[in-house]
């Protein structure tokens, strides 16, 4: 049985926590606000192709309020950034 894909941000962000090595995680912890945009060809492409961007998880995309895959892969590392700054505060 597969598992279901996260239909909210929330959710995909511990997917995101669950899914990624430490030291990614550790990475994107420290990586400055502004250069998140850097992370679209790598951490971005992952999540539009794992989290079925492209062809489907309309809920998802609904919950992060945009349309394009590559938006909401933004909305998410975003999310995930924030989530993981909360421990460096």
């Amino acid at each position: 049985m597969a598992t279901q894909q996260p239909r909210t941000v929330a959710q995909a962000v511990e997917w995101l926590c669950a899914m990624l090595p430490e030291p990614v995680l550790a990475q994107i912890q420290n990586t400055p606000e502004e250069d998140l945009i850097l992370l679209h060809f790598s951490l971005g492409t992952h999540i539009r192709n794992m989290l079925d961007l492209w062809h489907g998880n309309e809920a998802l995309r609904n919950d992060a309020g945009r349309v394009h895959p590559d938006d909401v892969a933004l909305v998410l590392i975003e999310a995930l950034w924030k989530k993981l700054r909360i421990s460096l505060d």
